[in-house]
C-alpha cells in the first residue's frame, strides 16, 4: 500500500482517499453499479485488489501494476489525480487492451488539482497488468489507485 492511498469498504461502496500535500487530501468514493436488469439474479460487488503509484516530477503518464493476475469479466476502477497548471484531460488504458471510459473528471481550483474516474468493465483478465493514465501535458503532483471488483458487468 502506498503511503497517501488509503481505500476502504462500505458496504457497496469503496472509498479512496488521497493525500496530495500539506492540508490538501481528496476523497472519493465510488458507488457500486446497479444491475441492468433488476429482475436478474443481483450479484454483490465485491473488491479483489488494488494498487497505486505517486509521481512528483513532470511527467505525462503514471502507472499501477496489480500484484496478482486480473480474472476476466471483472471491472477495473482507476482514480486518478493531477496538478491542472497544464492540462485538464486524461485518459486510461491497461496492458491488457481493456476499453476505459471516463466517469467524472472534477477541479479543486483553490488546490490547482484535478481528480478523475475512470473504469474498465468485463475486462480481459490475465497477470502483470498496469493500468495507465495518460495526461493531456505534462503534468506534476501525479496519483493513481486502480481497483479491481468482481460483480459488477
Amino acid at each position: 500500500m502506498l503511503k497517501g492511498f488509503r481505500p476502504t469498504q462500505r458496504g457497496r461502496r469503496s472509498r479512496c482517499r488521497i493525500a496530495l500535500g500539506t492540508g490538501v487530501l481528496l476523497t472519493a468514493t465510488l458507488l457500486a453499479f446497479a444491475p441492468a436488469h433488476p429482475a436478474s439474479a443481483a450479484t454483490t460487488p465485491t473488491y479483489v485488489q488494488s494498487n497505486g503509484a505517486t509521481n512528483n516530477a513532470t511527467g505525462t503518464t503514471l502507472g499501477a501494476t496489480f500484484s496478482s493476475a486480473n480474472t476476466a469479466g471483472n471491472a477495473i476502477i482507476a482514480i486518478v489525480s493531477f496538478d491542472d497548471q497544464a492540462s485538464l484531460t486524461f485518459t486510461c488504458s491497461d496492458t491488457k487492451g481493456d476499453t476505459f471510459s471516463n466517469a467524472v473528471l472534477t477541479r479543486n481550483a483553490t488546490a490547482h488539482q484535478m481528480l478523475g474516474i475512470c473504469y474498465a468493465t468485463n475486462i480481459i483478465g490475465g497477470a502483470s497488468n498496469t493500468v495507465t493514465a495518460t495526461f493531456g501535458a505534462s503534468s506534476t503532483f501525479r496519483r493513481i489507485i486502480a481497483s479491481e471488483y468482481s460483480g459488477i458487468a
